[in-house]
């Protein structure tokens, strides 16, 4: 069973090395899921803290800063290249809701294809997710926040279904 200082992470992809994980630390709150339904039992029940992710993108989209927004406080996380990856999966997922698609599937994306829509290689993506998971443990932990920022499924990640707003870089709303 977790305590309320580590967060729920789907499975990194077999690529990751684990066991360097383990020498900084630990996993550090990662669960492996086989699937979203077990997933899902790690969300944030109601009455508990959430947490909403709010990604600030340049005009170009190529810059990325996150900051977790908690109540009323925010915890400003900085401009990362792995931001991006999770906030084109936070679109993938909305994209699929807003179409219907039922949400244990939605939001799904093979590594293959979510490489190629970054320009990245299947190994940086794995990167990228690990360089997250890494960053924000630390954020949600002292916020006493848990959740799943990244689900995985064999060849698929989808981001864990978090509330998020994507703004321009002076706070204006721009498309989700």
């Amino acid at each position: 069973m977790m305590d309320k200082d580590t967060i729920a992470i789907a499975a990194l992809p077999s690529q990751v090395d684990r066991s360097n994980a383990m020498a900084h630390g630990g996993m550090g709150g990662l669960v492996e899921t086989g699937d979203a339904t077990e997933a899902d039992s790690h969300r944030c029940k109601p009455g508990e803290r959430r947490v909403t992710f709010r990604f600030l993108v340049s005009q170009d989209e190529e810059h990325v800063r996150l900051e977790l927004g908690v109540g009323g406080s925010a915890v400003d996380l900085g401009e990362r290249a792995h931001h991006q990856t999770l906030l084109l999966l936070a679109r993938e997922r909305r994209g699929d809701e807003s179409q219907g698609v039922v949400s244990s599937e939605a939001g799904w994306r093979d590594v293959v294809s979510l490489g190629a829509m970054l320009g990245i290689d299947t190994q940086h993506i794995n990167t990228h997710l690990f360089r997250a998971l890494r960053q924000l443990s630390p954020a949600l932990g002292q916020l006493a926040i848990e959740l799943d920022l990244v689900e995985r499924r064999r060849g698929q990640v989808r981001f864990g279904g978090a509330a998020f707003e994507v703004v321009d870089w002076r706070g204006i709303p721009v498309r989700a």
